[in-house]
């Protein structure tokens, strides 16, 4: 099996029931599940171990930082128990996305080029700040860890001007003093920017503009805003439940 818990050529009987959600080519709820546990326990395990400048990190940190994880590697499994689907992260760093785009890839599920370019750049060069990462990084789950860290604590990083210095900023002092909820919202606001933050800014920027011309009715861009907000909350509120189960 692999790290998502395919058997190239098999599948368990059981995947054939696409009631449950599965599709051939995958396994058993049940052996799928454990597979991600695991993936999850590495994940967890590195960055507890993770250091730089003699600090680790909190355990405040970690936290929103698994849960946006499991968030962006969520896969629709069977729940035998409630007897329905449900979304659960892989925590895997080979997952594709499975819904909207089908573009993003690993655990933070990267969608752009500037992240995408960001990240092979970053492997290339093979220079972390964290004195306990591999020798040689390649395409892994630590090295879509250490890609992200470095991009919030290393003053040097490339990718301070392709995301921001002030973002990235923001998102290294929730992690530094924040609570679980903090930095769940700074990851997803300042570094992810989900399709729901993309329209949230996007429908500010429309009833700005709607309201600075007299000759326009704002209240179409008012309703549309409502959404906007409703939906990012709602994917907000998602991350901030998986924090609450790690």
């Amino acid at each position: 099996r692999d790290d998502q818990g395919n058997i190239p050529g098999t599948w368990h009987p059981k995947a054939r029931r696409d009631d449950q959600g599965n599709i051939p080519g995958t396994w058993h709820p049940k052996a799928r599940r454990e597979t991600y546990d695991r993936n999850k326990n590495i994940v967890f395990n590195y960055l507890k171990n993770w250091i730089y400048q003699n600090n680790n990190l909190r355990p405040e940190a970690i936290i929103g930082m698994m849960a946006s994880i499991d968030k962006e590697t969520g896969v629709k499994v069977f729940n035998e128990d409630l007897n329905e689907n449900e979304y659960i992260g892989s925590f895997s760093h080979e997952q594709q996305e499975q819904g909207h785009s089908k573009l993003g890839e690993g655990l933070w599920q990267f969608t752009t080029r500037l992240h995408k370019d960001g990240y092979e750049n970053f492997v290339e060069d093979n220079n972390p700040i964290n004195p306990n990462a591999p020798e040689l990084l390649e395409d892994s789950k630590e090295a879509n860890l250490e890609y992200f860290l470095d991009s919030v604590f290393n003053p040097e990083s490339n990718m301070r001007h392709e995301i921001g210095g002030g973002n990235l900023d923001d998102v290294k002092d929730a992690l530094t003093t924040g609570t679980v909820e903090e930095i769940i919202e700074a990851i997803n606001n300042k570094w992810l920017k989900p399709a729901t933050y993309g329209a949230l800014v996007e429908a500010r920027k429309n009833l700005d503009k709607a309201r600075k011309d007299e000759t326009i009715d704002d209240e179409p861009f008012i309703i549309a805003l409502e959404e906007a907000v409703k939906d990012h909350q709602e994917n907000l509120t998602d991350r901030f439940s998986r924090g609450d189960t790690l």
